[in-house]
């Protein structure tokens, strides 16, 4: 396990990217102001909401009609995005201005976690159930006479 000490906002915008698959190597000062400037905000609250709400706009472009709350899609991005190797693939600019690659796209529809349907009750046919004759034989030769 890891302890991470948050000093700044810049320390948030990294772990938030490394949460997506960013490595400290991959992620230059830079990328990390531009994404700041992006997300223009003041604690690391507004900023991990903004972030959230610009990868949940993200979700809705790959997975089309969301269903589902915007946590869940939120987080259904997230996970195909570190599962697709999106970091790889695309640079925090080309996130951040929302240019992901139709392969990334396209390979992150396919890995996408869907819900369990809903229920469906249907009629259960009639079954016999036999009779289990070796218990009863079992339970007599202790009986005693």
């Amino acid at each position: 396990m890891v302890a991470i000490k948050i000093q700044s906002l810049r320390d948030v915008a990294r772990v938030y990217l490394q949460t997506l698959g960013y490595g400290d190597a991959d992620v230059s000062e830079e990328d990390i102001s531009f994404l700041l400037e992006s997300a223009s905000s003041q604690t690391a609250e507004e900023f991990i909401c903004k972030a959230d709400e610009f990868a949940y706009g993200l979700a809705k472009e790959i997975f089309g009609k969301c269903s589902e709350d915007k946590s869940a899609e939120t987080a259904r991005f997230k996970l195909t995005f570190s599962l697709c190797g999106g970091a790889g693939q695309c640079s925090v600019k080309d996130l951040v201005k929302g240019k992901l690659s139709d392969a990334l796209k396209s390979e992150m529809k396919k890995r996408a976690v869907i819900n369990a349907p809903e229920y469906r009750f249907e009629e259960m046919k009639p079954q016999t159930i036999d009779e289990v004759h070796w218990i009863r034989k079992m339970f007599s030769r202790f009986k005693k006479d």
